[in-house]
């Protein structure tokens, strides 16, 4: 009877097991593939099937799951984390997520290839997740948010500009020339008011000859007109 055919997969199952242990210091970690994962319960990691048809960006998606995984189990002190844990709902994912972004920071500062795997996860939440195509910012969940922050902080990785939001082919490319439709607007436009210019009874110019003729007036000293005296007569003296 002849063997069955290996399925092309087998041998990226075994590399991935094998990285998984090794990464996490775990000789008995268990890593199982499912459709129920991914999934950490101890130390058994429950990672999804890969496709037969396996290409270059889910196998690095794969591997990321398997590292953080690993990365959890290395670096992560579950009695202090259960003890500083907040009670409240979103208090407790925020502290879940923030610890996951630490520990993984921790394996990406270490390995160029884990911070590889580490993105391509991050991307393809960020694409399931739909928070490359909010319309509003401010609903994007708070504990997603504060994890890419502080894996920026940490590391120093921004998401990639894949990740954020194309602009919409509805709203049009901001440009430096004002539109004409931006000008108008829907309100009627206000009756202008009536200004009347002041105007002033236009003199005519004076020639140069009587410019000249008038200063010359005003830098010649006036004459001084006495005016007659009238003849009086004077008595004649007697003898």
């Amino acid at each position: 009877m002849a063997n069955k055919p290996e399925s092309p997969t087998e041998p990226f199952k075994r590399a991935l097991a094998h990285a998984a242990r090794s990464l996490a210091e775990l000789p008995d970690l268990e890593v199982v593939f499912s459709g129920d994962g991914p999934s950490l319960v101890g130390h058994r990691a429950v990672l999804p099937h890969p496709p037969r048809d396996l290409n270059a960006k889910e196998a690095a998606r794969i591997r990321g799951l398997a590292d953080q995984m690993a990365l959890r189990l290395s670096h992560h002190d579950a009695a202090a984390h259960a003890r500083l844990r907040p009670h409240s709902p979103q208090g407790s994912a925020v502290f879940e997520a923030v610890e996951q972004a630490r520990v993984e920071a921790i394996g990406a500062n270490a390995l160029g290839g884990v911070r590889a795997n580490l993105t391509a996860v991050l991307e393809a939440n960020i694409e399931r997740k739909g928070l490359d195509r909010l319309e509003d910012r401010s609903t994007a969940p708070i504990a997603d948010v504060l994890a890419m922050l502080v894996r920026e902080r940490l590391t120093g990785d921004a998401p990639r500009p894949s990740t954020t939001r194309p602009p919409s082919p509805a709203s049009p490319a901001p440009s430096c020339t004002i539109s004409t439709s931006a000008r108008t607007s829907p309100t009627p436009a206000r009756t202008p008011r009536r200004t009347t210019a002041r105007t002033s009874p236009s003199r005519p110019r004076a020639t140069t000859k009587t410019a000249r003729a008038r200063a010359r007036r005003r830098r010649a000293p006036r004459a001084r007109t006495s005016r007659p005296r009238k003849a009086t007569a004077t008595p004649a003296k007697s003898r």
